[in-house]
């Protein structure tokens, strides 16, 4: 079988940057061994494309009139979107074109008709966007969108007491003459010595400045890395300081920009400038010899950057083709939706199955039941998925969760709601793909529970190789006898 082809149409250029076409390029090259990808960029932005010999995608100029593009879309594509200028009107032709549609967005400005939208923006919720009930929303950190390169320091927490070096990147939008503002402003506040990347503009007034151009994934996170502070836009690049473990100081560049400095400024994370025409540099000045605010900020950010990224963001796409792969399957896996709220709010009151599962029956109403999913499906230590018919309705539930990246364990845990579709054997299957999600996301080991009288998900449970545990394990004695605890080594 050939492999399922991904085209990514993404824009670039001077006045925007080449951030989307950087970022997809990250997302081509942790799916290539498994899809066939191909990019659609702006004839303008082709000549600016910097991409390592290696890791070169097979790439079509698209004009002004688009289509060119649409020709090439095909019923069984994946395609992916990422631009400013990708309104609801192209991505219904596209919907109607591709069997999927992704939308890469960081603004949350709908409304959207996709089948799904990667969003890595920290702190936005499904109430930010105007969405298709059956919209699926892969948001928050877990999902950005970064060369590998920069996950590389993960773990390895940086110490920083004083700011005396930054590294100033706006990105690959002209800016000179904020570039010069930033400068003078940083040294003003006690920068002694000052790296950019970009074009030669000034000498400063005191500091040592020194350009740089055309570097690499593995230059830049280096140079972050190495680097007291960096100065940068909320843009992907302040994701990228994030995630090294440099202390970071943020400012829009304009107003398209303000909604996501607003969101880091509330969790403390990064140094505020403001507007970077007319940066405050008040708080670093604060800040600047600080060694206990600058460490707590760094611990924040650790907190919130210590995972990887790539399990999460091909689970998306496991989740998008899952049932195209496997068309002769009775079931598949994906993320659930607002859609399938009236199915878990009657399965969340049902005391049958509630004793089944050991869980505690619960009556809710719609707005309940949807901050459950929420919290469910946000929770990064979960992998919370749906299990529908080849009809597309949702007929149960299975997760992995309490997930532990570091030891790379969870616990499993499954049901089939639909009282019609018990008894078909589902269980079996869905053990094996929820495993099989369980390898691909890197865990070695999972475990379960299982009441001792059901005798019927025991022996499922043998046959896949779960183990039961020795009835002195400590998590034993306190759920009781009558509860088994099983292992799984994969």
């Amino acid at each position: 079988m050939s492999k399922p082809r991904i085209l990514i149409r993404a824009d670039g250029g001077a006045h925007v940057g080449m951030g989307h076409i950087v970022r997809c390029h990250a997302l081509a090259n942790l799916l290539r061994d498994e899809y066939e990808i191909i990019f659609f960029i702006s004839a303008s932005a082709i000549a600016g494309l910097r991409i390592p010999e290696g890791e070169k995608f097979e790439t079509h100029p698209v004009l002004a009139e688009q289509t060119d593009f649409f020709g090439r879309i095909g019923t069984s594509d994946v395609v992916v979107l990422d631009g400013y200028g990708f309104n609801r009107e192209y991505q219904t032709t596209v919907r109607k074109l591709a069997y999927r549609l992704v939308v890469i967005d960081d603004q949350a400005n709908g409304p959207f008709f996709c089948d799904a939208i990667i969003n890595h923006v920290i702190g936005l919720t499904e109430k930010d966007f105007d969405v298709d009930t059956r919209t699926r929303l892969y948001l928050g950190l877990r999902y950005r969108l970064l060369r590998k390169e920069f996950f590389r320091f993960i773990g390895h927490q940086k110490q920083t007491s004083t700011l005396r070096n930054a590294l100033l990147c706006l990105g690959g939008s002209q800016q000179e003459e904020v570039q010069e503002i930033l400068i003078d402003k940083m040294t003003e506040a006690g920068i002694e010595k000052i790296n950019v990347i970009g074009t030669s503009t000034s000498h400063g007034n005191g500091a040592t400045i020194t350009f740089r151009r055309d570097l690499d994934a593995t230059q830049m996170s280096d140079a972050m890395r190495n680097h007291d502070l960096v100065i940068c836009p909320p843009s992907s690049l302040c994701y990228e300081a994030f995630t090294v473990g440099s202390c970071v100081a943020i400012g829009y560049l304009n107003a398209s920009q303000k909604k996501v400095y607003d969101t880091i400024k509330d969790f403390g994370l990064a140094i505020q400038l403001g507007d970077l025409h007319d940066p405050d540099i008040d708080m670093l000045k604060k800040i600047i010899n600080d060694h206990t605010a600058i460490q707590e900020m760094l611990n924040r950010q650790s907190a919130l950057f210590s995972q990887p990224s790539a399990p999460h963001l091909k689970s998306v796409f496991d989740n998008l083709l899952e049932n195209y792969l496997t068309p002769d399957r009775e079931i598949y896996l994906s993320q659930p939706t607002i859609s399938d709220l009236s199915s878990f709010i009657k399965w969340k009151g049902d005391a049958e199955l509630s004793g089944v599962i050991m869980a505690t029956a619960r009556v809710l109403n719609e707005i309940e039941a949807a901050q459950w999913l929420h919290q469910n499906i946000a929770d990064p230590n979960q992998l919370f998925l749906g299990i529908y018919n080849s009809q597309d309705q949702i007929i149960g539930l299975t997760r992995l969760m309490f997930i532990d990246w570091k030891r790379k364990s969870a616990e499993f845990g499954m049901y089939i709601g639909d009282f019609n579709e018990r008894g078909k054997g589902y269980g079996t299957t869905v053990l094996r793909l929820t495993l099989e999600r369980a390898r691909r996301l890197g865990l070695q080991e999972i475990v379960l529970k299982v009441k001792k009288d059901n005798i019927i998900a025991i022996k499922t449970y043998a046959k896949a190789g779960f183990i039961e545990q020795a009835p002195e394990h400590e998590k034993i004695k306190q759920e009781g006898p009558e509860i088994i605890r099983m292992k799984l080594k994969l």
